[in-house]
């Protein structure tokens, strides 16, 4: 439900549960159908997540489509330890580059806390508009492992 406009919380306004139904239903048709769509139509996931310096202070974190965002989603990054938060997120196609303030002891990265999921235009998207994923403490890795 994250990303669906207009929002809700627990409950929707019609155009809402639409809003739902027009999201789920190509992946109803590949799934159940086998009906193929000439789009993904999945939301965004993540496929890597790793430091891009020994300094530990530039994350990379790659998805499995093109992404796009705005400055905002900076605040929805969130480490196990209180050490670091995310300064600047840039990158262009799958690929979203984390600055930090200063570097970080931490070994996983989340994306969107729960309970504070309001925050409607800080999302990551797909270019079929679908929000991404949300992740909770994904390890991070060093830059050329998997």
């Amino acid at each position: 439900t994250l990303g669906i406009r207009p929002g809700g919380g627990c409950h929707y306004l019609p155009e809402g549960y639409a809003a739902m139904a027009r999201q789920l239903l190509p992946q109803v048709n590949r799934y159940n159908y086998n009906i193929k769509s000439r789009e993904c139509v999945t939301p965004p996931n993540i496929t890597n997540i790793a430091f891009t310096t020994d300094a530990k202070n530039v994350i990379e974190v790659t998805f499995d489509q093109n992404v796009h965002w705005t400055d905002d989603v900076s605040q929805r990054f969130y480490f196990e330890t209180q050490d670091s938060k995310v300064a600047d997120v840039t990158g262009t196609g799958n690929t979203i580059t984390l600055s930090l303030s200063n570097p970080t002891t931490a070994t996983t990265l989340s994306y969107i806390q729960g309970g504070k999921w309001r925050m409607d235009d800080a999302i990551i998207y797909g270019e079929n508009k679908l929000a991404a994923l949300t992740f909770c403490e994904v390890p991070i890795r060093m830059a050329g492992s998997r």
